[in-house]
């Protein structure tokens, strides 16, 4: 009896060893199915906060191309309606990515706002507020500089502008009004301006830092540098642009017998005393679609036709237009665009308004027409800034729409 018991033992212990046996395997051939079943996949951890919001992506070699696509997709847009995290305006606060990657990540972050966007500007329909500033862009020999002088002189603003009216000036800390000129004993009135240079780069620096946008004490601004006044600007306090335009052939003629004698100015060479119109035309030193390179900033790099494109954009929404071939009009536009009126003598200012139209340029020769050897040569360099005023004179007529209306 003990013997039939110690065998009928070893048999159960031997029956459990071979069932623990093939519950191992199973084990084993579960865990396999499922993972072939179930690849782990990429996982992706946002941690939201108020800028920046850091992104990080750990992948496996088993990311599907679908999966991968998706991610990207997920890191490109913010997590707020999927807007892209490069066209958020400046002074907002955003989202923006700080993305740690691996060597199989394909993703690159969107590249920074771009500065022609000029989010510091108002859109030409926007509604006007209290707290926008008028800025007039100066564009060389196009009569920016008289519609400057009528706001002044006429208008009686106060006027942020170049640093000739306030020599000795400019190392005040604080934003003050300066009075220049002026008769008291004859009736006349002095012109204001501020302490402050927008026509320089290092003189717009100075402007933001003392706050002349948020300061109340300037009425317009006038400048060469519409993308760096950017700067002056914040959602609060914003620019509203416009300028006058010339034909480009007119306003490189009318460059050309400026610079015979204008030796102070950049561009002056001696030799222009003595040079033709046509031989000026052919000889390399006239300026080429100087309007197109300023909008889109390429001061020597070839120009293309996207480039146009670009300047064409920028000027549709963010510039009031005028006409030089139609500056009574012009000046009435941006009078009544901007709700400007006479409010000290109205018959005097009037009368100011009406002389100093009639000083902006003109031509008092017979002008260059298509044919003649001078436009043609002329207009052939300056060929993207004819695309360019040929859509500025379509503009013009469209903008009355929103103005009158």
């Amino acid at each position: 009896m003990p013997i039939e018991s110690n065998k009928m033992w070893r048999r159960v212990m031997v029956c459990a060893a071979f069932a623990l046996v093939i519950a191992s395997t199973a084990i084993r051939n579960s865990s396999f199915v499922l993972t072939q079943k179930f690849p782990q996949t990429s996982t992706i951890r946002v941690d939201y906060q108020l800028q920046p919001v850091s992104v990080v992506a750990e992948y496996s070699s088993e990311v599907k191309p679908n999966q991968q696509q998706q991610l990207e997709s997920v890191m490109e847009y913010s997590p707020e309606k999927k807007k892209r995290l490069d066209l958020q305006p400046e002074g907002v606060v955003q989202y923006s990515p700080k993305v740690e990657t691996s060597p199989t990540m394909s993703y690159k972050p969107p590249p920074t706002r771009d500065p022609r966007d000029l989010l510091g500007y108002k859109d030409v329909w926007e509604p006007h507020d209290s707290s926008d500033l008028p800025v007039v862009w100066h564009i060389p020999k196009s009569g920016a500089l008289i519609i400057k002088d009528i706001m002044v002189t006429c208008h009686r603003m106060t006027m942020a502008s170049d640093a000739k009216v306030i020599e000795g000036l400019l190392e005040e800390n604080k934003i003050s009004v300066v009075r220049i000129g002026g008769d008291a004993a004859k009736g006349e009135v002095a012109s204001r301006f501020v302490n402050v240079d927008t026509t320089t780069s290092t003189g717009l620096k100075r402007a933001k830092a003392l706050g002349l946008a948020q300061s109340g004490k300037v009425d317009a601004i006038y400048t060469p540098l519409i993308f760096e006044a950017d700067i002056l600007f914040d959602p609060e306090h914003q620019g509203r642009l416009f300028s006058i335009f010339r034909h480009p052939v007119e306003r490189a003629k009318s460059m050309f017998k400026y610079l015979q004698y204008a030796h102070w100015a950049p561009g002056y060479t001696p030799k222009l005393a003595s040079m033709s119109l046509e031989d000026y035309a052919e000889s390399g030193l006239p300026e080429n679609n100087v309007l197109t390179r300023t909008l889109v900033n390429k001061t020597t790099a070839d120009l293309s036709d996207g480039d146009v494109q670009v300047a064409m954009d920028i000027i549709r929404r963010k510039i009031l237009i005028g006409l030089l071939s139609k500056k009574e009009e012009s000046m009435e536009r941006f009078e009544k665009y901007f709700g400007w009126k006479y409010s000290i003598h109205p018959n005097n200012q009037e009368k100011c308004r009406k002389r100093m139209l009639a000083t902006m340029p003109a031509d008092l020769e017979e002008p260059l027409k298509p044919g003649m050897s001078a436009y043609d040569m002329l207009a052939s360099v300056n060929h993207y800034d004819m695309q360019l005023y040929e859509y500025v004179e379509t503009l013009f007529v469209e903008q009355a729409a929103f103005v009158d209306g």
